[in-house]
Parts: structure tokens; sequence; C-alpha cells
């Protein structure tokens, strides 16, 4: 029944599918009909494996076991790059995979960490994510520059606040320990260091997720009372408008911009705030209530 699946499949790329095997062969790993499969379902379905993250992500991950072993040997080897979400949501073994094309970098990666104090396992975790690094850029790590590094990490870190399967504290402890080993290697120049997101990143995180049109027309409007009043009443507005975007944006996806605002919108943004005060036995021994 199987083979007569893998039959029916349409021959796409043959080459990269005969360049695969003899690749896990010469690694004296098998080649079976499963293996063939897998590789021959993604390039049925994604000819063009840069369409592949178009696909919706909960089709990127529907795909059988050993699909998901030919995207890992596609994207450690520079042929495909999956993206964040997918990365992070799948959570593939590239560090295997790239252990396996790399196995010198692996053994002085691997050296280097030790010499750090961190276990195998912890080690092996972080190549894992040297592997997420190659898989994003289509580059090898020698060829990763300071920019790949930063970008990466915030690549990484939004998908997994995305998706809430991968603990974004977690993740962060484990790039912060992959940027030590890192440089210890001498594949970055940088020490490691500790980013905590400030107020500003949090206000751009959530203006993003305003409807462009309201979030351009009412940060325009703070551009223009910034020139008159004083920077404790800007700030002020600009928490109020936040809010009330960030609440219609999460209820009435229909409106688009500010001209499409109605009375009701603001009717239910006052009964939000008053949902939102203490009640009055709290604010007189003053329990602090929570900020918009």
């Amino acid at each position: 029944m199987r083979r007569a699946r893998a039959a029916a499949l349409p021959i796409v790329r043959p080459d990269l599918v005969e360049f695969y095997l003899a690749h896990r062969a010469a690694q004296g790993m098998n080649t079976d009909h499963k293996v063939r499969w897998g590789a021959r379902a993604l390039l049925a379905e994604v000819p063009d494996l840069t369409d592949f993250c178009r696909l919706p992500l909960e089709r990127q991950l529907a795909f059988n076991h050993e699909t998901h072993r030919f995207i890992s040997w596609l994207a450690v080897t520079g042929r495909m790059q999956p993206g964040a979400d997918y990365l992070v949501a799948r959570r593939p073994r590239l560090g295997i995979v790239l252990a396996r094309t790399k196995p010198e970098l692996h053994l002085r990666f691997m050296e280097t960490a030790r010499a750090l104090g961190f276990r195998d396992t912890v080690a092996m975790t972080q190549f894992n994510l040297l592997g997420h690094f190659v898989a994003l850029f289509g580059n090898q790590p020698h060829e990763l520059q300071q920019h790949d590094w930063d970008e990466g990490r915030r690549l990484l870190l939004d998908a997994a606040r995305r998706i809430p399967s991968r603990g974004v504290k977690a993740l962060s402890t484990a790039l912060f320990n992959l940027e030590a080993t890192l440089f210890h290697c001498e594949l970055t120049n940088q020490l490691p260091r500790r980013r905590t997101p400030d107020r500003s990143d949090i206000r751009a995180r959530e203006w993003a997720r305003v409807p462009a049109r309201m979030a351009g027309t009412m940060q325009h409007y703070l551009q223009q009372i910034a020139g008159t009043l004083r920077p404790g009443t800007v700030k002020n507005a600009e928490l109020t408008l936040r809010a009330f975007a960030l609440l219609v944006a999460a209820e009435d996806a229909a409106v688009s911009c500010v001209a499409e605002l109605k009375r009701r919108h603001v009717e239910r943004y006052r009964q939000w705030l008053l949902e939102r005060r203490p009640p009055a036995a709290a604010r007189c021994t003053g329990t602090p209530s929570a900020t918009a």
C-alpha cells in the first residue's frame, strides 16, 4: 500500500532526491522507500522550495516524519530556509544533521562548551540552535555575521512569543549560552549579553498588533501634540490611545482605521476601564491597579 502511494507521487527534482539518499547512504543511514517517499512528498507539493514558508504553519507541521527529516537536511545544507515559526514550533533536531555535515565544527564546538562548564546535553542544545541560525539564513556558521546572530535571535524569540508551546525565557537562556560558546569558538566577536526588552520595545510590539492605518493616524496625532503639550501629557495620551486601539483590534477586526471607529467602541473602552479598576477596599489600602 505504501509503495503504491509512493509510486502515485509525481517525480519532481529526482536529482535532489537521489543526492539526499546518497548523502544518507555515505553516512551509513537507511535509504528505504519511506525515506524516498518523504523527500518526494515534499517536492510534489512544494516544487519551488522557497514556497514552503508561504504554506500555513499548520500545513508545514503536518508533513510525514520522513519529510521533516528531509526538510532538516535541506535547511542545514542551505537548500531551503524554513522560517522561524516552523523552527520554533517543530523544534527539528538540526544539530544532529549539522554534526554529520560538519563533524570538525561539532567536535570543536562541544569541546569549547565543555571547557566553559556546560554539560553535554546543554551544549548539544546550543549546537541545535546553531543549526537554526544556519537554516534561517542559508549560510554556514563561519559565514554568519554579527547582524545575522542578532537578527536570528530576534526572529526566534518573536516566533516563541507567537507560539505558546515554546517558552520564551528558556529559549532566551539557551541563546545566551550559545553566544558564549560562539564567542569562544571565534564564530562571533561579541561577548554574550543579556537583553531585557525595555518599554519602547513593548510599545513597538503592541502598536504592531494595531491595524496599520489606525496606528499611523494615532501616532501622527501624538507627534503633533508633542510640540505643544508637556511630555507627561503626551505619554498619558499615547498609553490611552494604545490601550484603546489594542482593545478595538482584539474585539472588532473589521475596523482598520480611525474613520471607522464608532461611539460603541468608545463605550466599550469605558466599560473595559471600569472592569479593570480595583475594588474600593483595595484602593483604600494602596493596592496598585494594573496599567494598560
